[in-house]
């Protein structure tokens, strides 16, 4: 039993096995003050969390805590790849928009195509109320792929397109940029496509 909690921690991104083992003994080091609360907080994720209708975020009912938000400015829509980069932005405090996550990136290499991706439903999302559409894509070659890829869709939307200013380390991901650095790229991002 302990090798098979060390062997799926270990599959956590960013644990190895060692660091898969230490944190299985220290758990069961810790029963009553952290095990026993952290498999209650494991079951209750795992019965009432489920993806947003809307955008694809975390919910715990139909709609997530943002697109229930009626504060938030409905005409902005930031593209993101996947449920961290909603985190990231949301914490750098730049943005009061509305989001909408991929859930990846297009991958020949991976076998990731569009229909794999939240792209279906992005062309539901698009309405009269939206002005802009931001796509705060990683800068892999994937997610340019993925970039570009979007942009064709989007290209005979009467809607202005704008990416996230340059100055993101090329190959950096949004989950792992600081605050100030994050807050400057959607703020300073450059239009892309914009109706004439």
């Amino acid at each position: 039993m302990i090798n098979q909690l060390v062997r799926l921690l270990s599959k956590i991104p960013g644990l190895g096995p060692k660091s898969a083992q230490r944190i299985a003994f220290h758990l069961l080091k810790n029963k009553e003050l952290l095990l026993r609360p952290l498999a209650v907080s494991f079951k209750n994720v795992l019965n009432r969390i489920i993806p947003c209708s809307k955008c694809g975020y975390w919910a715990e009912s139909n709609l997530c805590f943002i697109c229930q938000d009626p504060n938030r400015n409905q005409s902005l829509l930031c593209i993101v790849e996947d449920m961290v980069d909603v985190l990231s932005i949301e914490k750098s405090g730049c943005y009061k928009g509305l989001y909408h996550i991929l859930g990846g990136v297009l991958s020949a290499i991976d076998g990731v195509t569009p229909k794999d991706l939240n792209l279906d439903h992005l062309q539901d999302r698009i309405n009269h109320h939206t002005e802009e559409i931001i796509l705060a894509l990683n800068s892999s070659i994937e997610s340019k792929n993925t970039f570009y890829y979007i942009l064709n869709i989007l290209k005979d939307t009467n809607i202005k397109i704008t990416g996230l200013a340059q100055g993101i380390p090329s190959g950096s991901h949004i989950e792992n940029l600081d605050e100030e650095t994050l807050s400057h790229a959607v703020n300073d991002r450059r239009v892309i496509h914009q109706s004439k």
